[in-house]
């Protein structure tokens, strides 16, 4: 038997000075004899290496097994699809379909499928249906249990896969999505919050995410702002007197939890006070940097999702508080002190990357890329024009001077040493380049530090 998804995870491999990542990719394959549960699942345990942290990190799953039996690939190819056969395929289907579908439902290769589909579209025989994108003006491929296009004889045909199936929405957009149809059917609407608590129990991120994803969906479900809080509801169930009715209805319910709330803030802020004193009797600080493998070695300057690199990054844990603070540092010399364009510059190399950036969405619709909260921006430099100071300031990035840095190795080391002190020594003379000032050389004036490599 054959497990029905495949695993997808990294091993960090390390051997003496060497390193290198092993990816594990594939299908899970048991005998029935095996002693798997009736409906044909397992537990499986694995471990995983963490990207930066390298800290392994034991995950279980939960695996279904299916009956398997092993063929050649070149049989796949020698499936035929014709027009007349999958029409009246999908006619008899009732709805419209996926890539995936059409592969496991003919027994060929998903690329095959693909080809097929999208010759039928160039040939008016098939619609496609994806996910409304507002910022890039188009319909993109769905990203949920299905990924790519939704294909059907009509765009009712498109829809009815989405919405009876639910296929290319996440678990939790289709969860909101049952809630707001049963609640609209009632002439109710659906306040987000409920999917916070039991037994949905989303992360606010997610419940934000998944309700944007159903907006974007079917322009018939409608968000709305009362109060504060939002409510979702599919407007062909609500007349003009419907929606004025649930809108004082819920302003009326929001004011009374209000008016409660305030005084159990009160109450709140009290045990708040409290709990942070005693939190703060107990705190541990926990640190390392991250760091990444490259050409076998094991290497703290790590390279972004947008293909810029990090000289380090330090990463702060503190407990019992439960927060974990990132902070990328950069050295830059610049003749004359950093500019505020290249500390603009510096900004945007972190806002647009996947590790630190985040998109902050405004009244009118409009996303920009800024850097998360938990993440703090560190300068290492010898001088920064005052214009550039205040602009970093602002942004939220921390500047340290180098020559704190200096005072801090001179106190270790017991004798002064400055940056123009170091660069007069280790490149004054003729056959010393660039490339042979290395940090075990700024290590070995501090006392223990002698034969640092």
């Amino acid at each position: 038997m054959r497990s029905e998804q495949t695993l997808s995870f990294n091993r960090l491999m390390v051997r003496g000075g060497s390193a290198r990542w092993r990816p594990v990719r594939g299908y899970l394959y048991v005998l029935a004899s095996s002693g798997l549960k009736s409906d044909g699942a397992m537990e499986y345990s694995y471990k995983r290496t963490m990207e930066h942290t390298h800290e392994e990190k034991e995950e279980k799953v939960v695996l279904r097994f299916e009956a398997y039996q092993p063929g050649k690939r070149g049989s796949l190819w020698q499936v035929k699809l014709t027009k007349d056969e999958f029409v009246e395929w999908l006619k008899k289907r009732g709805m419209g379909c996926s890539v995936k579908d059409v592969a496991e439902g003919f027994g060929v290769l998903p690329t095959r499928a693909s080809n097929f589909l999208r010759s039928l579209l160039r040939k008016g025989v098939l619609v496609a249906r994806g996910q409304w994108n507002p910022g890039l003006g188009r319909e993109t491929m769905f990203r949920g249990r299905v990924h790519g296009m939704v294909y059907g004889l009509t765009a009712e045909d498109c829809d009815r896969y989405i919405r009876v199936e639910g296929a290319v929405l996440t678990d939790n957009a289709r969860a909101i999505l049952r809630e707001v149809e049963k609640n609209s059917l009632e002439k109710r609407f659906t306040p987000l919050w409920i999917f916070g608590r039991y037994p949905y129990k989303m992360p606010s991120s997610d419940v934000v995410y998944s309700s944007q994803l159903l907006a974007r969906m079917d322009p018939g479900i409608v968000k709305k702002l009362i109060g504060g809080s939002v409510f979702m509801f599919e407007k062909k169930h609500f007349m003009d007197e419907d929606v004025a009715a649930q809108e004082k209805y819920w302003s009326t319910i929001i004011s009374d939890k209000k008016s409660r709330g305030t005084k159990i803030g009160s109450l709140h802020e009290s045990v708040g006070q409290v709990g942070i004193d005693e939190m703060a009797r107990e705190l541990r600080v926990e640190w390392k940097f991250w760091r990444v493998v490259r050409e076998g070695r094991i290497n703290y300057n790590v390279r972004l999702s947008n293909g810029r690199e990090i000289d380090r990054i330090l990463e702060i844990k503190y407990s019992p508080f439960g927060f974990t603070q990132l902070f990328p540092i950069e050295c830059k010399f610049v003749r004359g002190g950093m500019t505020k364009a290249q500390v603009a510059k510096h900004y945007r190399i972190l806002a647009t990357s996947f590790e630190f950036g985040a998109d902050l969405e405004g009244e009118a619709g409009e996303k920009t890329r800024v850097i998360r909260g938990n993440v703090s921006p560190v300068i290492i430099t010898p001088k920064m024009q005052p214009e550039a100071q205040k602009y970093a300031n602002r942004l939220g990035m921390i500047v340290i001077p180098t020559w704190r840095l200096t005072n801090f190795i001179s106190e270790k080391a017991g004798r002064k040493i400055t940056m123009k002190k170091l660069i007069k020594q280790l490149l004054g003379s003729p056959d010393r380049g660039v490339d042979k000032l290395m940090a075990g050389e700024v290590l070995a004036y501090l006392p223990g530090k002698k034969n640092v490599a």
